[in-house]
């Protein structure tokens, strides 16, 4: 009878409207399955899709760089005699921990875990840290549970903060070589159009770009959604300390030379060469070249951004 009962409880609960995922309390996203919690943005397989294949490309980018090393001779850091690359990465607007835990399982550097091949390992220690940002003490609450539910406890840090301001990277242990963000990105037009299943249950603060956080939707400016690309493209060099007056670490210049990008951000449909150009345009010289992805269904998903 309980079963029964509760089978009708969370049956009345989605025909009320409540996503499947909440009601069910997980989600998957591409091979982690992490806690859900209303009003916490729920991960999408799209976005575990395209960041999924970002973690391949810096994986294969970071082979390359290790090698590199080992043939010109350079100096690695030691561990039990593996070479060592320490690689840091900061994820703005981390929600519930998704993106930059799925990362970290993708690029962990211990042979006993599984998600890679224990010849990389061998040849490619990595020393990988990732620090996930958010304004929210709900999101940073969620995404602590995640990071348990994970097991990327040494790997991933949250702290609660405005991802636009953020100045202590103290957790990161220095400034990160790349940042990834899913930031608000839907106009105002777009959200009031928005199935009840969305607008009424996830945060209007990690859905719509238009705006200030914690404005009412109806006092909100209605534009194109963009603000938040163009507040992390002028910040950016100050985030990977790439500017001129930033001491920058050692491995900057190598991370550049492999071909590995410093930036990679989730799109709205449509929005591809506008958050191109604000990368291009806006960043102050600190991104010089950009491409579009688009995910497992077609559709422009992803702007990844290079040095050079």
């Amino acid at each position: 009878m309980e079963i029964e009962r509760e089978v009708e409880r969370r049956v009345r609960r989605r025909s009320l409207g409540e996503p499947l995922q909440y009601i069910l309390g997980s989600t998957d996203f591409g091979p982690l399955t992490l806690e859900c919690r209303a009003p916490i943005l729920i991960p999408r397989p799209e976005t575990g899709d395209v960041f999924q294949r970002l973690a391949s490309l810096v994986r294969a980018g970071l082979g390359r760089l290790s090698r590199r090393r080992k043939t010109d001779g350079q100096a690695l850091e030691k561990e039990q005699g593996e070479a060592r690359l320490d690689v840091k990465v900061l994820d703005l607007y981390t929600g519930s921990g998704a993106i930059a835990l799925l990362i970290a399982h993708e690029l962990r550097s211990s042979p006993r875990h599984a998600g890679r091949p224990a010849e990389w390992d061998r040849e490619h220690e990595l020393n990988f840290r990732a620090l996930g940002v958010d304004i929210n003490p709900l999101a940073i609450e969620l995404a602590l549970v995640n990071r348990e539910k994970t097991g990327l406890t040494r790997e991933v840090d949250f702290v609660q903060s405005d991802a636009l301001s953020l100045t202590d990277l103290d957790l990161l242990d220095g400034r990160p070589h790349l940042v990834v963000a899913n930031p608000p990105y839907i106009p105002m037009e777009e959200y009031e159009r928005l199935p009840g299943s969305v607008k009424e249950w996830e945060d209007v603060d990690a859905l719509l770009g238009d705006g200030e956080r914690g404005q009412e939707v109806g006092d909100r400016v209605r534009a194109d959604g963009l603000a938040h690309y163009r507040a992390l493209a002028r910040n950016l060099g100050g985030l990977l300390g790439v500017d001129p007056e930033v001491t920058s670490s050692g491995l900057d210049d190598d991370w550049d030379d492999a071909g590995l990008p410093r930036v990679a951000v989730e799109i709205g449909d449509g929005q591809a060469g506008r958050v191109r150009r604000i990368m291009e345009l806006e960043s102050r010289g600190v991104i010089g070249r950009t491409e579009c992805w688009v995910d497992m269904y077609g559709k422009e998903r992803m702007v990844v951004g290079w040095r050079r």
